[in-house]
C-alpha cells in the first residue's frame, strides 16, 4: 500500500539553511528540554518551510494532541512500530533458515497488531485534524480487504500449529554449571516497553541475583529432523514467507519519526508554556504582512526563567524591512530571535511564543550574524561577503532576512558604505526582513531608498533617566533616526557639528 504522509511534506515550499538555527540558539533550546536525537529529527522537518495549506494541516493535529487521549494513541503507535522495526532487523540477522521463517511469522504478527491499532473505532471519533484522519481511513480501507484478513488467518493458524509442537527444548549441563538451553518453538517476544519493565524489575534492588541460561539456537541437523516429522508445518511457513515477504518494506518505519516529531514538539511547548510564556496558534496571512502582539524571545530561557521582556513585531507593505539602532545590550538581538522563531514555527505548523498572531509563510528565511574566527578559513569579511551574496542571489517577494551586526568587522567607513549597499540590494529584490546594526548613519544613508520593500525603522528604547536604564521594549520610528550612542553625543554637545561649531565659537 501505499504509506500516508502525516508531515504534509508535499506541501513543502523551500529549505531554512541548518545554521539559522545555531546563529539563534534554537538548536540548543530544544537539547535543553529534548535529546540530541529529538532536535535533529524536529530541525530535519522545521527546516522544510510549508505552504499556507500545509502549515494549517499541522496545526489542527497539533491542535488533537491537545487530546490526553490522542497523544496517548500516538504514543503507543510510536512504541508499537519500534517494536515492529526490531522484528524486522531480527528477521534479517537471522542465518538459520527455520528460525527466519518463524521471525518472520513473528514480524507479521506485529505488523497486523499495529495496523489494527491505528484503526482504532473508539479513538477516530476524537480525531478532528485531516492528517490524523487520512492515516487511519488508509489503514481501515487496508484491514478491511480479504488480504488483510487471509493474512491474519494464516498467521493465526500458523502460530497455533506451532504451539502444537510443544515447546521442544534441549539443555545440556555443562561443567561450570551454567546450563545451555535451546528452543524451537520460543515465546512469543512481549512488547518491547512490557520488556523494559521486567528488565528494570529484575535488576531493581533488593533483588537477589542468579547466574542465567545462556540460550542457544538449536543445530541445523536436530532442526532438519523435526522438520520431517512435521513437513506440512514446514511447507506452509515457507508458503507463507514467500506469500507474505513483500510486507517486509523497511518505508513502514518512517512513521516512528513522524510521530515523534509531534510528540516531540509537544513536549517542547509544553515545556515552554511552563516556564510562564504564551503560546498561541497563529492564523495565516494571505497579505505579504505580518503582525505580532508581545512575542518573545524565548531561546532567552536558556539563561533565565523569568523577566523575559515581550515586543510587538510588525512587517507589512508600508514598511517591510526594518533597520534596527539603539542602545548595546538593548534588546536588539533578542527581538530579532523572537522575529526569526515566530515565523521558524509558524511555517512548520507550530505554535507561536506570543499573545496573539498573523503570519506570512515566507518560503525562504535567511539568517547572518557575526561568525565565530577561530571556525572560519578565510577573514570574517570575506566570509560574511560570501554568505551575504548567496542571501541576495536567493532573495525574492517571499524571502525573510535576519541580519545581526552584519560587516562589523571592518573599518566604518567600509562598514557603512557594505551594509547601505546590501539593504538596497535585498529590497530591491523584494526581501523583507530585519538589520540589527551599530551604525546610526545608516538609517539615515538607507531613508531615501527607491526600492522595491519600504524601510522603516526600529529603535531600541532607554529610559531617559541618570542610570539610563534599557527597557528591552523595541518601539517603531516614524523617520530615521540616530543610535542611542549618537543621542548621548548630542545631549552633551559632543557631535562633529556641535564640536565644529564650538571651536568656532572660542576662536
Amino acid at each position: 500500500m501505499k504509506h500516508y504522509d502525516l508531515l504534509a511534506q508535499s506541501y513543502t515550499m523551500g529549505k531554512i539553511p541548518n545554521h539559522v538555527f545555531a546563529d539563534i540558539s534554537f538548536d540548543k533550546l530544544l537539547a535543553k528540554y529534548l535529546g540530541a536525537k529529538q532536535t535533529a529529527n524536529i530541525l530535519a522537518v522545521i527546516g522544510r518551510p510549508l505552504s499556507a495549506e500545509g502549515i494549517k494541516l499541522r496545526q489542527e493535529l497539533l491542535l488533537d494532541l491537545e487530546k490526553e487521549e490522542v497523544a496517548a494513541y500516538l504514543s503507543r503507535l510510536k512504541l508499537m512500530v519500534q517494536d515492529l522495526e526490531l522484528s524486522y532487523n531480527a528477521y534479517h540477522q537471522q542465518e538459520n533458515p527455520f528460525y527466519k521463517l518463524t521471525a518472520f511469522l513473528d514480524f507479521v504478527e506485529k505488523y497486523a497488531s499495529f495496523v489494527e491499532t491505528i484503526c482504532d473505532q473508539a479513538l477516530k471519533e476524537s480525531l478532528t485534524s485531516r492528517l490524523l484522519q487520512g492515516f487511519t481511513d488508509s489503514f481501515t480501507a487496508l484491514t478491511e480487504s480479504a488480504d488483510f484478513q487471509r493474512l491474519k488467518g494464516e498467521a493465526a493458524d500458523l502460530r497455533e500449529k506451532l504451539k502444537s509442537i510443544g515447546s521442544v527444548q534441549v539443555t545440556v549441563n555443562t561443567p561450570d554449571g551454567v546450563p545451555i538451553a535451546a528452543a524451537l518453538n520460543r515465546k512469543k517476544q512481549s512488547h518491547l516497553a512490557e520488556q523494559l519493565m521486567v528488565i528494570a524489575e529484575k535488576y531493581s534492588e533488593g533483588r537477589g541475583h542468579r547466574r542465567a541460561s545462556r540460550r542457544r539456537e538449536l543445530s541445523m541437523s536436530f532442526l532438519t529432523g523435526l522438520s520431517r516429522l512435521y513437513p506440512q508445518l514446514f511447507a506452509q511457513l515457507e508458503r507463507f514467507h514467500e506469500q507474505y515477504q513483500y510486507l517486509l518494506d523497511n518505508r513502514l518505519f518512517a512513521y516512528r519519526n513522524q510521530f515523534a516529531f509531534y510528540l516531540d514538539l509537544r513536549l517542547f511547548f509544553t515545556a515552554v508554556g511552563k516556564a510562564g510564556i504564551p503560546l498561541c496558534m497563529p492564523k495565516n496571512s494571505a497579505a505579504r504582512q505580518t503582525i505580532i502582539k508581545d512575542a518573545y524571545d524565548v531561546t532567552l530561557l536558556l539563561k533565565t526563567t523569568s523577566g523575559i521582556v515581550p515586543n510587538d513585531i510588525e512587517f507589512s507593505a508600508e514598511s517591510g524591512f526594518y533597520v534596527l539602532t539603539g542602545a548595546n545590550s538593548g534588546g536588539k538581538t533578542a527581538y530579532l530571535r523572537a522575529v526569526a522563531l515566530c515565523h521558524i514555527l509558524f511555517c512548520a505548523g507550530g505554535y507561536v511564543p506570543a499573545r496573539e498572531a498573523q503570519i506570512y509563510p515566507f518560503t525562504k528565511i535567511f539568517t547572518q550574524f557575526p561568525a565565530d574566527e577561530s571556525r572560519i578559513e578565510a577573514g570574517r569579511l570575506e566570509d560574511e561577503q560570501r554568505k551575504i551574496e548567496a542571501i541576495v542571489a536567493a532573495a525574492d517577494d517571499d524571502t525573510l532576512v535576519l541580519l545581526n551586526e552584519t560587516f562589523s568587522s571592518t573599518s566604518e567607513e567600509l562598514s557603512l558604505d557594505l551594509c547601505s549597499d546590501l539593504v538596497a540590494r535585498l529590497c530591491q529584490a523584494g526581501a523583507y526582513g530585519l538589520f540589527v546594526t551599530h551604525h546610526h548613519q545608516l538609517p539615515g544613508r538607507v531613508a531615501q531608498l527607491s526600492v522595491k520593500t519600504r524601510i522603516g525603522f526600529l529603535s531600541a528604547v532607554v529610559l531617559d533617566d541618570a542610570a539610563k536604564t534599557r527597557t528591552y521594549k523595541i518601539s517603531r520610528q516614524r523617520q530615521a533616526t540616530g543610535s542611542y550612542a549618537q543621542t548621548i553625543l548630542e545631549k552633551y554637545g559632543l557631535t562633529c557639528s556641535q564640536l565644529t561649531k564650538r571651536l568656532l565659537e572660542v576662536q
